[in-house]
């Protein structure tokens, strides 16, 4: 168990490809509750595959050891185990995550928060997915007190975390695919390799060309519950794209339907006609992040903070019992010049 098995995989990116003149070199396995796939067009002739395997699956199982929530003897279950309100030490590659985190918290007004789990956990969302119907309005309230980004405190030398509310609980699930993402694409770019498609769990990093020498053709769900269709097609040969739905996790109860999203300011899942949104981004954990954030916000909201943010997004909107969508001002400019 651990932290990729509540993820926001509303939608997921696909990639397409057609018939290969060059043999790729494809990497994949199961990791930490989910899969990972990796895809090197045009590798170097003199490339050691199992090695770097080995350092793939390294980086892998380091984040999993850092930051899972299933895991007793994780550095994060570590600090949400604890109820001190002293400052605790942390590695710097934790304390990375978390200011970014941290980061994208202040800038979306909180729409985005990781420490909304226990929130989550009481609608049902989390691992044991006990999902019956919507809890009483006092677990809500009483929950809401407890959680809130503002309660955890950071120091960067040495790097440290501290508690202001001692039963405050991080969950970095909603960020921490993408920031795998991005150390595995590092890794690659360590040993010559610049040419890759990068996915786990649902999250994707594309740099330079694909086998066919092109730039990488990802498709867009539309956000359909029952059936799988594409939206749209977008080219990129340098970005990572994240999108963040409500459309396929959600429960129903008495004819009212209910989200995965949860929105911290309310403690209730979102409720808006925001059916998904997209983010293009240079760093996945930052798309990530960015894209639940916005999915919080909803259609308004979101896209004036990704305006303000210069954020490259793309809004999938419901509207007359079909989809429209809105586009960031940046967001073609980005797709043109990425």
């Amino acid at each position: 168990m651990n932290i990729f098995l509540w993820l926001n995989v509303a939608c997921v990116t696909l990639l397409l490809s057609a018939c290969q003149p060059t043999q790729p070199l494809v990497l994949s396995g199961p990791t930490m509750g989910t899969t990972y796939h990796i895809t090197i067009a045009q590798p170097p002739a003199n490339l050691d595959q199992a090695a770097l395997q080995k350092d793939i699956e390294a980086i892998l199982q380091r984040i999993d050891f850092l930051m899972s929530t299933y895991r007793q003897d994780s550095v994060l279950s570590k600090f949400n185990n604890s109820h001190s309100t002293q400052w605790q030490t942390i590695p710097a590659d934790l304390f990375e995550i978390i200011h970014t985190a941290k980061t994208i918290s202040a800038k979306s007004n909180g729409a985005f928060d990781i420490t909304v789990g226990p929130l989550v956990n009481l609608w049902g969302f989390g691992a044991a997915q006990t999902i019956v119907k919507p809890p009483a309005e006092h677990l809500i309230q009483n929950l809401k007190k407890r959680i809130g980004y503002q309660k955890l405190l950071l120091q960067n030398n040495p790097p440290a975390l501290r508690k202001i509310e001692p039963t405050l609980y991080l969950d970095l699930s909603g960020i921490a695919s993408g920031y795998a993402v991005d150390k595995i694409a590092a890794h690659l770019e360590t040993v010559q390799i610049h040419n890759y498609m990068v996915e786990v769990g649902g999250e994707l990093r594309v740099a330079g060309r694909n086998p066919q020498q092109q730039a990488w053709q990802i498709a867009i769900e539309k956000p359909l519950a029952l059936t799988r269709e594409i939206e749209t097609i977008i080219a990129v040969t340098r970005t990572a794209v994240n999108t963040s739905g409500d459309y396929r996790t959600y429960f129903e109860y008495e004819s009212r339907r209910y989200s995965h999203t949860i929105d911290p300011a309310t403690g209730y899942p979102i409720n808006h006609n925001l059916a998904s949104v997209t983010v293009l981004h240079e760093s996945c954990t930052w798309a990530d992040g960015w894209a639940t954030a916005l999915m919080v916000l909803g259609p308004k909201a979101g896209l004036a903070v990704a305006e303000q943010e210069k954020l490259a997004a793309l809004f999938i909107i419901k509207q007359d019992g079909g989809f429209i969508e809105q586009r960031s001002s940046t967001y073609n400019h980005y797709l043109a010049t990425h």
